[in-house]
């Protein structure tokens, strides 16, 4: 597949104001609790921690290496946002229509909390996100061409997935199911014995120190069935993936048949992180951003989407109308502390 990297001057310009934005958002917003608690992993290198990888602690202690400040806790969260963002427009397929509607993209992109909470903030999801963009994107090219550098590539996009987060397994997982014919192909198997070479490390010190991180997430977290753990789950998902654009792509993934396999993969991990998590929460309380990858494949089907029927760009213009001033203010209230409602302390 031919991949066109030009983008447009209008694109471009989105960008720098997008990364203009959450770097001042960054340098003025005070550090959540998560972020003080990778902060203090970042003093601290490691193979692992007690219940994440270490990829977010190598983040901030590159970008506090820069700036000893908030900005450079986040700094490269903030990057890893617009690369994301850029990466997701490269993996749409050329066309007129594409490029006329850019704006519809953008908007988008403002609209799902996902992508501006991980703007800025830096948690595990955020280089979770952009690394699951980029194998996407190595997917892609690795089927259409089976290169060494495209099986390193992959290899090496697959380890680092794993070490931002574990949730990477689930989306690799979903993309091997959504087709099968990667496990008829030598390519991906060296890919993965690359990745999970890389990732050796990493399972050296779990082993030493007793799998502390696994027993945590697969052991300690399980409370059991509480009846409040579904129906806080559909709501934390509603509200996490807006719900209007939710509403929306679900829609459209039942109105629109899949034209290729790249679509059919979109689905996979939309459904699959959706039905998988409210399937955990009959075990245990699912956090919010447990379902952030959703985000992904659901900016890309809606997009996808605006030529199929009026309904679609009429939708994203009046969720922007409303979704953009809200915004504003609560990234404003991040700021200064103006509202009863306090936001980003996660557990």
């Amino acid at each position: 597949m031919h991949y066109d990297l030009r983008i447009s001057k209008t694109f471009l310009l989105f960008l720098i104001v997008w990364i203009i934005a959450n770097i001042l958002q960054s340098g003025f917003t005070d550090l959540n609790n998560d972020e003080a608690y990778y902060w203090m992993y970042s003093q601290y290198p490691a193979w692992g921690y007690f219940d994440h990888p270490p990829m977010i602690a190598m983040m901030i202690r590159a970008g506090y290496f820069l700036f000893h400040n908030e900005l450079g806790v986040r700094i490269m969260s903030v990057l890893f946002s617009a690369a994301s963002l850029l990466i997701i427009w490269l993996l749409i397929p050329e066309s007129d229509q594409k490029n006329r509607n850019l704006p519809y993209y953008m908007l988008l992109a403002v609209v799902l909390p996902v992508f501006n909470i991980y703007g800025f903030i830096a948690t595990p999801d955020s280089p979770l996100i952009f690394f699951s963009v980029l194998f996407l994107f190595a997917n892609k090219r690795f089927s259409d061409k089976q290169t060494l550098i495209n099986v390193l590539l992959l290899g090496f996009v697959m380890a680092a997935m794993m070490y931002s987060k574990y949730h990477a397994a689930l989306f690799i997982l979903f993309v091997i199911l959504s087709d099968i014919s990667l496990l008829r192909k030598p390519g991906f198997y060296i890919a993965s014995v690359v990745g999970a070479l890389l990732f050796v490390p990493h399972i050296h010190w779990q082993f030493s120190n007793g799998f502390p991180s696994f027993k945590y997430h697969l052991i300690e977290r399980v409370s059991g069935l509480h009846a409040e753990n579904i129906p806080e789950y559909i709501g934390n998902l509603i509200v996490f993936q807006n719900p209007v654009i939710l509403i929306l792509g679900i829609w459209l993934t039942f109105k629109r048949k899949t034209s290729d396999a790249f679509e059919r993969t979109l689905k996979f991990i939309f459904y699959g992180f959706m039905i998988f998590f409210l399937v955990s929460s009959l075990r245990y309380r699912v956090q919010p951003q447990w379902t952030s990858l959703m985000s992904v494949p659901l900016i890309i089907i809606v997009f996808n989407s605006i030529d199929f029927s009026a309904i679609v760009p009429k939708v994203i213009r009046w969720t922007a109308y409303i979704m953009v001033p809200l915004i504003i203010v609560v990234r404003l209230a991040l700021v200064i502390d103006f509202l009863p409602v306090k936001f980003l302390k996660e557990e």
